[in-house]
């Protein structure tokens, strides 16, 4: 039997519009390999501590150093697989990025599919996707909001540290545009994971 593909759809809590992905994995994908997919599909850079949380259970990549109490039930991403997951009835997890800037993403576990679409490029693919995700060190949700209004804004008073901030970080001298994605570029990048 050919093992099966979920299909996930992955967004940001707490802003709006929405910034998400839909991606397929194989269900034998592991939370820590699903880290990987999150962060290239967002363009984030696996600067930060992360952590999934299913139920009362936190999985991340060191247990020790992320228990809180010897009661916290503190797991290693490595070792669950998606399928486990689903094959117990979760259909929603919860991934936290940066434990400063905190970013949540929300992940449904939408459906499945019994074959690997053909004309899919990877065993990982993004479908869809809206928005551009944030920049990495930005302060969190409001943070992003003040530098989404403040990189646009010529009079903002922290325009132009804005630009010249961004400009450094990005590697790029393009202005963040918050409304852009690029499916093609995603995708390239995921099937190199």
């Amino acid at each position: 039997m050919k093992s099966k593909t979920y299909q996930v759809s992955v967004f940001l809590m707490d802003i709006e519009p929405k910034i998400s992905r839909v991606l397929l994995v194989p269900e034998n994908t592991t939370l820590a390999r699903l880290h990987d997919i999150i962060q290239t599909a967002f363009g984030w850079e696996n600067y930060h501590l992360r952590e999934f949380v299913i139920g009362d259970s936190r999985y991340g990549p060191d247990p020790e150093m992320m228990k809180i109490s010897d009661d916290d039930e503190y797991y290693d991403e490595k070792d669950f697989s998606l399928k486990e997951f689903v094959d117990n009835g979760v259909a929603s997890i919860l991934y936290i990025y940066d434990m400063g800037d905190y970013w949540q993403h929300q992940i449904q576990i939408k459906s499945y599919q019994e074959e690997y679409p053909e004309n899919m490029p990877s065993p990982v693919c993004c479908l869809s996707g809206q928005r551009a995700a944030p920049p990495e060190d930005i302060g969190g949700v409001p943070g992003y909001y003040d530098f989404c209004s403040g990189i646009q804004d010529p009079s903002h008073p922290q325009h132009e540290d804005y630009l010249s901030w961004y400009s450094e970080v990005s590697g790029s001298d393009e202005l963040y545009n918050p409304d852009f994605f690029d499916l093609e570029a995603v995708n390239r990048l995921l099937s190199k994971l």
